[in-house]
C-alpha cells in the first residue's frame, strides 16, 4: 500500500493558521476585558451624551438655560441596568443634544449641593444624599425646576419629561 506523501507548504500554513488562531483570541479577550473594566468604571450613557464637570455647571447652565443634568457613579454597579435603559430612552426621544452626565467620583457632594441650590427653584429643593446616589436635574431658565432622586422608572421619567415639555407628549 501506497502512502499520499502531505507536501510541507501544508504544514507551514497550519502553523500559520494556529498561531493566528491563539493570537486571535488573546486579543479579543484582552479586548473583553478592558471593555468590561471601562464600562464597570463608567456610566453606560457616556457613549451617548457628554459628560461635564461639576466646576462647569452654573456656567453652563448660563450659557445653555434649558437642559437635562443627570448625575450618578460610574462605579456603581447597582444602576447598569437602569442607565441601559436611560440611554435607549434618550436615544428614542433623541435627547442626545439635552442631556449631559456629571460622574461623582471625583465630586465634593456637599459643595455640589450647595452649588446646585443656588440655581434651584424653591419647588425643587433636593440634595444628593452621597456618591451611591443618581439624580436627573431639569433645568429650565437656568434655574431647576424639578428634581428627581434615585428615579428608576423609566414610565415615570417619561411622564414628567412630558409635563416640563422636554419631550413631545404623544
Amino acid at each position: 500500500m501506497e502512502t499520499k506523501k502531505i507536501p510541507l507548504k501544508n504544514y507551514v500554513l497550519l502553523g500559520i493558521i494556529i498561531v493566528f488562531t491563539v493570537l486571535a483570541v488573546f486579543y479579543m479577550r484582552s479586548w473583553y476585558f478592558t471593555t468590561k473594566d471601562y464600562y464597570d468604571n463608567n456610566s453606560v450613557v457616556l457613549d451617548t451624551i457628554s459628560e461635564i464637570r461639576s466646576e462647569e455647571v452654573m456656567n453652563y447652565a448660563t450659557d445653555n438655560p434649558d437642559f437635562i443634568l443627570y448625575v450618578a457613579s460610574g462605579h456603581n454597579k447597582e444602576i447598569k441596568d437602569y442607565e441601559k435603559k436611560l440611554k435607549k430612552f434618550i436615544l428614542k426621544n433623541d435627547l442626545r443634544n439635552n442631556v449631559l452626565y456629571l460622574n461623582l467620583e471625583n465630586v465634593d457632594v456637599a459643595t455640589f449641593n450647595e452649588n446646585l441650590n443656588e440655581m434651584t427653584s424653591e419647588d425643587a429643593k433636593s440634595t444628593l444624599v452621597d456618591k451611591n446616589s443618581a439624580a436627573i436635574y431639569i433645568f429650565k431658565n437656568g434655574k431647576i425646576e424639578k428634581v428627581l432622586n434615585n428615579e428608576t422608572d423609566i414610565d415615570k421619567l417619561e411622564v414628567v419629561f412630558a409635563g416640563y415639555g422636554v419631550i413631545e407628549n404623544d
